[in-house]
């Protein structure tokens, strides 16, 4: 059983024993069914046609085996895609005054880095990349300004003005007076 598709062309055959006629135009029709899928999966099937070949494999970020898929005349992909698996992000070192909850993340994966008690910044959210880093700006948090027990007193002079959380002052006696300890 001869199956066909697109324009066939007639030939006849010469008292010769030759055929006389224009061949068809054949072209390999595209893969568009099955196509290989899956978080970190990458392929190069692009445009391919019946009986090619191209490979699945895992995109950066990814660990896993790069496989082989067939075209097949159905339109059809033949073969398994990978399995990709992501690949943990590097720890993220957060800066003064923040904290995170990035530990663990995986590639594609969100975090979230904010302020701790006693610095004030607003809140960001990062992604750990197939880089093994994160994206994104770190939070910036500013020591709140201290302005309840400052040292005071008769005699007391300091460097307490306008410090910041985690900042250090000093407090001593003003010139004309002396420590009683």
């Amino acid at each position: 059983d001869l199956t066909t598709s697109g324009t066939a062309q007639i030939y006849e055959c010469l008292n010769s024993g030759v055929f006389l006629g224009q061949p068809p135009v054949c072209v390999p029709k595209p893969c568009t069914l099955n196509m290989p899928s899956g978080p970190g999966v990458t392929h190069t099937c692009g445009n391919v046609g019946t009986g090619s070949t191209f490979t699945a494999s895992c995109s950066q970020g990814y660990a896993g085996s790069t496989t082989t898929l067939t075209c097949l005349a159905t339109g059809e992909i033949s073969g398994q895609a990978p399995v990709c698996q992501a690949l943990p992000c590097n720890l993220y070192a957060a800066p003064t005054g923040a904290t995170s909850n990035c530990a663990g993340k995986t590639t594609g994966q969100s975090c979230q880095a904010s302020c701790v008690d006693g610095f004030v910044g607003s809140p960001v959210t990062l992604v750990c990349t197939g880089t093994g880093q994160f994206s994104g700006q770190p939070p910036s948090c500013i020591g709140r300004v201290c302005t309840f027990g400052m040292p005071e007193g008769e005699g007391i002079v300091t460097t307490c003005q306008g410090k910041r959380t985690g900042e250090s002052c000093v407090a001593s006696c003003a010139l004309g007076y002396t420590g009683v300890e």
